[in-house]
């Protein structure tokens, strides 16, 4: 009898205290808040994972020579390195890998991204959005591979560089084809070479000068550096070698592009950057937008 009354008071006892133990037990398992978020999504590989993480770090001393610029950059890409896609800093969480086609190189000064291989690129995944305005900026080697120098892409057909044998090209998002430039002369050597979006027009900018303006945006989003996304979009066509690539939020003025330029250019003695335009055809009398090239 007295072992049955002990047994009754240890089960009416755990009846009384089993709703506050499972209000704790809810309790701790809904106060460990999650850490992944959104991000989870994105982390496909180990570069991917660290590229993301530093949309926190600081901006490097080293670009402390852009001045007021500072404050319009998104990201900074030496493209000297494969490790997380060769970026450095970006202000927004961007994640980038690159095949293994890419190869790092060195040539006068400089160290850079080489994409001849086919299958060379640098991936953004997700596409990075790129906003209203915008401005993308790099060294750029030429010639290309195949004369087909496929330097930003967008997520879709759109292309903002392509560098020709005698020509500076973009396809818009449209599948539409500009041409900022022909350089009757093939390009041969490092060049500085800009694109801008203003919300309404493209423009390429060849070591500081400005060329023709398109219509148009090649894409709202920047998906692969160095070719293509996607096979079914110009395969084919790679580029050489880039580096000192800078991602601005606005649309930079010839100025401030120049100004970059100066900045990123190597200072190691034997460099070969092209700082000087092509020898400027004769140009057309009142020629509307002629530029240094002709057309």
């Amino acid at each position: 009898m007295k072992l049955l009354m002990k047994f009754g008071f240890i089960l009416s006892f755990l009846a009384l205290a089993y709703p506050v133990l499972a209000q704790n037990s809810s309790d701790s398992a809904t106060a460990v808040p999650s850490t992944l978020g959104d991000v989870s999504k994105l982390e496909s590989s180990e570069d991917q994972q660290d590229s993301l993480s530093l949309a926190n770090a600081a901006m490097p001393k080293e670009l402390d020579g852009l001045g007021s610029l500072k404050r319009d950059l998104v990201a900074y890409f030496p493209l000297n390195d494969t490790s997380m896609g060769g970026l450095s800093w970006s202000s927004v969480p961007i994640a980038v890998t690159a095949t293994k086609e890419v190869e790092i190189k060195q040539d006068d000064g400089r160290t850079f991204a080489d994409f001849t291989t086919k299958g060379a690129k640098m991936v953004l995944d997700p596409p990075m959005q790129l906003g209203d305005s915008y401005t993308l900026v790099a060294w750029v080697q030429t010639p290309t591979a195949q004369n087909d120098g496929n330097i930003w892409h967008g997520s879709g057909p759109g292309c903002f560089l392509m560098i020709k044998a005698n020509a500076l090209n973009c396809v818009l998002k449209d599948d539409t084809r500009g041409v900022f430039a022909e350089t009757k002369t093939p390009l041969d050597g490092w060049y500085h070479m800009a694109i801008t979006y203003d919300g309404n027009v493209t423009q390429c900018f060849l070591n500081g000068t400005p060329l023709d303006s398109i219509k148009g945006s090649a894409s709202n989003d920047l998906a692969t550096i160095g070719s293509c996304p996607s096979p079914q979009y110009y395969p084919w066509a790679r580029a050489a070698g880039i580096n000192e690539m800078f991602i601005f939020s606005r649309c930079l003025t010839a100025d401030e592009i120049k100004q970059v330029m100066v900045f990123s250019k190597p200072v190691a003695s034997g460099q070969t950057n092209s700082t000087s335009s092509p020898k400027p055809d004769a140009p057309v009398p009142n020629a509307p937008d002629a530029h240094p090239f002709g057309k």
